[in-house]
């Protein structure tokens, strides 16, 4: 596992579901609904969309082992959720029952990746695919 690409892979998804938020809040404000009770539903909405797309790109650049990829940023990202507890007053229930909607989302967004971008064949559980171009000189 490369815990490098885990990182990356993390702040992926960080940084897409912010871009939706972001398209909302400006959007909401420029519509003058900032106080508007549909903006709450609206950002809810955004963050699924954009969390789905964030898992078919995490899914889409990872060539081998994406499902335990996934599965791994998947924990990652709701690790990191934690945070929404004392920063936003997230509830431990809201928080506990949030793995349950990202791995929904990485469900589907990481389902499209297989369907649109093929993972490559596993040589074996650790191995790199063999290089085409090397001479084997035994």
């Amino acid at each position: 596992m490369n815990w490098m690409t885990v990182a990356r892979d993390v702040v992926i998804y960080w940084c897409m579901t912010f871009l939706g938020g972001a398209v909302v809040g400006y959007s909401a404000a420029a519509l003058g609904a900032t106080g508007s009770p549909a903006l709450e539903s609206a950002l809810a909405f955004s963050s699924m969309l954009f969390g789905v797309i964030a898992f078919f790109i995490v899914g889409a650049l990872t060539k081998r082992h994406r499902l335990v990829h996934l599965v791994v940023v998947t924990l990652f990202v709701w690790l990191t959720n934690l945070f929404n507890i004392f920063a936003f007053g997230v509830t431990a229930v809201q928080w506990l029952f949030g793995l349950a909607v990202l791995l929904v989302l990485a469900l589907i967004g990481g389902g499209a990746s297989y369907l649109l971008v093929p993972p490559k064949k596993n040589v074996g559980p650790d191995t790199e695919t063999p290089d085409r171009t090397a001479v084997d000189r035994s």
